[in-house]
């Protein structure tokens, strides 16, 4: 009972540093998260949103699981297409990676195809509503996200990639074995 409330070894920090890393985040109240989450969805989005381009999501639900950080929100619009952030896990389509992957695909540093094909993105239920809801995703500008949003996620990004090269360099070190003289 007592370990829970313990801090995490070295070695789990370095198995698992972004579910470390997004215990704060987990903490936060869904209705914050799901107040900051539909007003970022607004800014990106809204225009296509309003244009009918998103109209596959009305009444219908795709979730997002970053499963590195042990994180999830579901989403979609209502008939009146006011975007609906849920904390629920049944969705018609789900959308599953790790956080650096989400990232990457936020601040353009990848394309989410490449990340699909390299099955670093997984697209579980409808795929085709998956899909659709990815591309048309990709298609927003994201130059309309507040500045101090995209910076913030852009510091994360970078963050995160130079926190994984190093995870890996420490790896590789550990598993360095001297060879025995003989």
């Amino acid at each position: 009972m007592l370990r829970r409330f313990l801090p995490p070894s070295p070695l789990e920090l370095m198995r698992q540093p972004v579910y470390h890393a997004c215990a704060p985040l987990r903490k936060v109240p869904f209705s914050l998260q799901a107040q900051v989450l539909k007003q970022a969805l607004t800014q990106l989005a809204g225009d296509a949103i309003r244009a009918g381009d998103f109209d596959s999501l009305k009444h219908r639900r795709v979730r997002i699981s970053v499963v590195d950080a042990g994180l999830g929100w579901s989403f979609g619009l209502d008939a009146t297409r006011t975007i609906k952030i849920t904390p629920q896990m049944a969705a018609d389509t789900e959308i599953r990676g790790k956080a650096q992957d989400f990232l990457a695909i936020v601040t353009q540093r990848v394309d989410p195809d490449t990340l699909f094909f390299q099955r670093r993105l997984l697209i579980l239920g409808d795929v085709a509503l998956g899909h659709e809801i990815k591309n048309l995703f990709d298609a927003q500008d994201l130059s309309r996200l507040p500045p101090r949003l995209r910076n913030t996620l852009e510091r994360i990004a970078t963050g995160l990639t130079q926190a994984d090269a190093l995870r890996r360099r420490i790896g590789e070190a550990l598993r360095f074995e001297e060879p025995l003289l003989s």
